[in-house]
């Protein structure tokens, strides 16, 4: 009897190691697995993030496509200029570089380094610029040819529609659809005044030669008259 009693006592003892084996083996699995998940996770949002601030990069680039844009950004330019502490200064301008799609762009550390990441910037707005300006012209042309398209409908009330609707394309301010030809003929007045005003600001400067070479010369051939 007792050697029974001991037997099944020696039984429930092995099985109930035996449970807390296969309890502690599913728990390290759990674990594992749980391990996995999280830094599979950390990889996932790692990755979201590096996309999300090459995704705002391209974004900021691709807002600088008119020139009324990049005009904006001069302006947040000017203003991170005149931060008078000088850590902020830079921060904002390496931030301001990251925003217009610099690339491997560090915060300064020395006057020397802020000097040329601003020649950078400005290099990378000039850019930007001329990228709108180039826009701009072919914005021009399109709506040129559409004026052209606009003016030959022979039926009125189609032509001022057209017109109207042009010049909202345009930006021009307080448009209605003209009902007599008086009104229709200071519409076109205004598209063809700010066509004028788009193709001007469409032109790109060329880059002015610098006057040293020119002053040199200037002063070679004075030197020689005066020795002759």
């Amino acid at each position: 009897m007792k050697k029974e009693f001991k037997l099944s006592l020696t039984a429930i003892a092995t099985a109930a190691l035996l449970a807390v084996g296969v309890v502690a083996v599913n728990a390290d699995a759990n674990t594992a697995s749980a391990e996995g998940a999280s830094s599979s996770s950390s990889l996932v949002s790692s990755q979201a993030a590096a996309q999300s601030s090459s995704s705002t990069t391209k974004k900021a680039t691709k807002k600088a496509k008119t020139l009324a844009q990049v005009k904006k950004l001069k302006k947040e330019l000017a203003k991170i200029k005149k931060i008078k502490n000088a850590k902020k200064r830079r921060a904002a301008l390496a931030k301001f570089a990251k925003k217009i799609g610099l690339k491997g762009v560090k915060t300064p550390k020395t006057a020397k380094a802020e000097k040329a990441l601003l020649k950078k910037i400005n290099k990378k707005l000039a850019s930007l610029e001329k990228t709108a300006k180039k826009n701009l012209a072919k914005s021009v042309k399109k709506y040129k040819a559409l004026l052209k398209k606009d003016k030959k409908i022979k039926n009125a009330k189609k032509r001022r529609a057209a017109l109207a609707k042009l010049a909202k394309k345009l930006h021009v301010k307080k448009v209605k659809t003209p009902k007599s030809a008086k009104a229709e003929k200071a519409l076109l007045k205004k598209i063809n005044k700010k066509i004028a005003l788009w193709t001007k600001l469409s032109k790109i400067k060329k880059a002015k030669k610098s006057t040293k070479k020119a002053v040199k010369k200037t002063v070679k051939k004075s030197t020689k008259k005066a020795t002759k």
